[in-house]
């Protein structure tokens, strides 16, 4: 693949997953946590903890206060290795010292965002593109996959 292809892959992509602005609309950010979360147990819990680790990146500034926080160096590890397979970060040598990538930012800042009444919103009841049960703009038929 060209510079120019990867490029425009990677643009595409984003896409699908930044709004207009930039930001991280509500659905996207359902999306993206579809990919981990399966909705039961607690996900607002679920959603603090992630948000709390993504604000540890750099991981190589904070690599300290992250294992202090999980209190066990393997499932510190089996986290970022779970956060670089979502592409939520990359590293050079070692996972250890991962940054965000564009999109874990985006995450990072909608999570921030939603944190404001303790993430109920963000993971009350919602369709497969993420949109609200009641959203009666949203037609799933309709909706492009």
């Amino acid at each position: 693949m060209s510079d120019m292809e990867d490029s425009m892959a990677t643009n595409q992509s984003r896409r699908s997953w930044v709004a207009e602005n930039g930001a991280m609309t509500r659905e996207q950010l359902r999306v993206v946590l579809s990919e981990w979360f399966c909705g039961c147990g607690s996900p607002e819990a679920a959603c603090g903890a992630l948000l709390r680790l993504l604000s540890f990146h750099p991981m190589y500034e904070h690599w300290r206060n992250a294992q202090a926080w999980v209190g066990n160096e393997g499932l510190l590890y089996l986290l970022l290795y779970q956060l670089d397979r979502l592409e939520l970060t990359e590293h050079g040598g070692s996972v250890g010292g991962a940054w965000l990538t564009p999109k874990g930012e985006a995450v990072r800042d909608a999570l921030a965002r939603e944190q404001a009444d303790g993430f109920e919103t963000l993971n009350g009841e919602y369709c497969v593109h993420g949109y609200d049960i009641s959203d009666g703009s949203h037609d799933c038929m309709k909706a492009d996959e």
